[in-house]
């Protein structure tokens, strides 16, 4: 008599040198996935925290130097103001040569562009 389980399939007659060949094809393309996402996943995280740190860090540079340019410009617009008032009521219209430099001397680059942090 014929027995029939309900709860078992029955077994596919394979070669086992077919099936054994199969496995390990199968198995190498799973592990040659699984390293490679791996991998790349791996460097695009840490590439996107640096980018992200690098970002952070050029905007505490930019905000650092903001209040430094802000006080030179304040210090030019005074000085400006000045020498505006000066040649306006000045008699000779040709002020001496050493009058703009002391009104608007060059700037200091390695003041403003220093970072505090």
């Amino acid at each position: 008599m014929i027995e029939f389980n309900l709860f078992r399939a029955p077994k596919p007659k394979v070669n086992n040198k077919e099936d054994s060949f199969l496995k390990q094809v199968l198995m190498i393309i799973l592990s040659t996935t699984i390293s490679l996402s791996l991998t790349f996943g791996t460097i695009s995280i840490l590439d996107y925290n640096q980018k992200k740190k690098v970002r952070r860090m050029t905007a505490m540079m930019v905000m650092s130097n903001i209040e430094p340019f802000a006080r030179t410009l304040d210090t030019r617009s005074e000085r400006m103001a000045r020498a505006d008032h000066w040649v306006q009521t000045s008699e000779d219209s040709d002020p001496a040569p050493n009058v703009i430099d002391y009104y608007f001397p060059p700037l200091d680059l390695d003041r403003i562009n220093t970072v505090s942090l």
